[in-house]
């Protein structure tokens, strides 16, 4: 298998090796760059990295490489550790910049380190969903929503001839591909697909969902126009089956698990906030 060159390592090598030395353990290293080595799992994760985190993916990749393309992969990595390195004699990693990135790289993945290392031990039983969703039904409903389609004018009057063409008998679809200025739905027959509540203007939410299914509005005007609307289906707001809403249970009751952690952080911790402070640097 021929593999291009891996110009993703450098960026990979940067978040490793500026500022730190990877430690190797026992392992026998296979880059040595002055006081720094590189053993052969954290090659393997460099890949992995590359393939979505697959470790299992990885190993195949460095299985099915050839010498010759071991050798690139490990030459691109060691030149990565080179570049770092060279920054460091320049100072680099003492710039405002820099300094910040390579802090918060830190800071967020050691935060991210943390949540994989609390959520194994976090019950996700059946059960405790169970339990969570029984508590916490509030929290899973399914959104009231409307399939709605539009016809979009420039002016009020030819709104109204418009629904007057519709209680005619005119055809909803031909009125939006002939006359309706929305360069989008226009081409669909109106069809704006399924709206829930808060995701439009308020004179234009209102309309839609004030509106029977088949039922066609009065002229309503927004910022874009004169909109004239019609519903096709409804779904009303109702409390969601667990069956129906287990993902969202699952990362709610993680989302609790961890909100608990940081509370008890919080309590050892004690952090401070100074908006105050802050507004008045960024004034400056």
């Amino acid at each position: 298998m021929r593999f291009r060159t891996f110009f993703f390592l450098f960026s990979l090598c940067a978040v490793l090796f500026v500022g730190h030395a990877a430690p190797a353990g026992e392992k026998t290293p296979v880059i040595r760059c002055g006081d720094e080595t590189v053993t052969a799992e954290e090659v393997r994760y460099l890949l992995a990295q590359q393939a979505g985190g697959n470790e299992g993916i990885a190993s195949v990749i460095l299985n099915q490489m050839s010498e010759t393309d071991t050798a690139l992969i490990l030459g691109q990595i060691a030149e990565s550790m080179l570049l770092a390195k060279a920054a460091q004699l320049q100072g680099l990693h003492l710039e405002p910049r820099v300094a910040a990135q390579i802090r918060w790289n830190d800071i967020n993945l050691l935060a991210q380190a943390y949540v994989g290392w609390a959520s194994e031990r976090w019950d996700m039983s059946d059960d405790a969903l169970r339990r969570f969703y029984e508590s916490n039904g509030e929290l899973f409903f399914q959104e009231e929503e409307v399939h709605v389609r539009q016809l979009l004018f420039k002016t009020e009057e030819e709104a109204r001839n418009a629904v007057l063409e519709l209680f005619g008998g005119a055809s909803f679809d031909v009125l939006a591909e002939q006359r309706s200025i929305d360069p989008v739905s226009s081409r669909n027959g109106g069809d704006m697909g399924w709206i829930r509540r808060r995701t439009m203007p308020k004179p234009v939410e209102d309309a839609i969902f004030t509106l029977a299914s088949g039922s066609v509005s009065k002229p309503v005007q927004s910022e874009y126009g004169v909109h004239v609307f019609q519903a096709l289906e409804r779904k009303e707001r109702r409390p969601l089956r667990l069956d129906e809403c287990r993902d969202a249970v699952r990362e709610a009751l993680g989302r609790s698990y961890l909100s608990k952690d940081l509370e008890r952080l919080k309590e050892r911790l004690k952090p401070t906030l100074s908006p105050g402070a802050l507004k008045a640097e960024t004034a400056k």
